[in-house]
């Protein structure tokens, strides 16, 4: 009981805080996503569609040169999941052209609904 009640009373005192500035994160982003890697086996980012600050920033995180030393695989949504079967299969070591594979990415349409597991 006195958990949850610390607990409310810390969220009503987050809320009643006066606002008007810049929030200011309490360590650069880009450090503080690493250092997550550290101590996580995954780490998950949102993706925005179509904002292009967010995509800015996944693009210098991953750029980071101490990201390749701390990420090994990456998955990313994306793709049109019309050809989500046709990929399963590649992914499962089936023989299908990479150029039926580029569709996923090169045909993307509004059927944008599943993830696509990229190593």
């Amino acid at each position: 009981m006195l958990a949850i009640s610390t607990t409310n009373r810390a969220q009503t005192q987050q809320l009643t805080k006066p606002t008007g500035s810049e929030p200011v994160p309490p360590e650069a982003a880009i450090p503080a996503i690493l250092a997550a890697f550290d101590k996580y086996e995954v780490v998950g980012l949102p993706q925005g569609h179509g904002t292009q600050d967010l995509d800015d920033f996944i693009f210098a995180l991953i750029r980071n040169p101490a990201f390749s030393e701390k990420v090994n695989d990456i998955e990313v949504e994306f793709g049109n999941s019309l050809y989500q079967p046709m990929l399963d299969r590649y992914i499962a070591g089936e023989n299908v052209p990479f150029t039926e594979v580029q569709k996923v990415w090169r045909k993307d349409g509004p059927a944008r609904s599943r993830s696509v597991g990229i190593r």
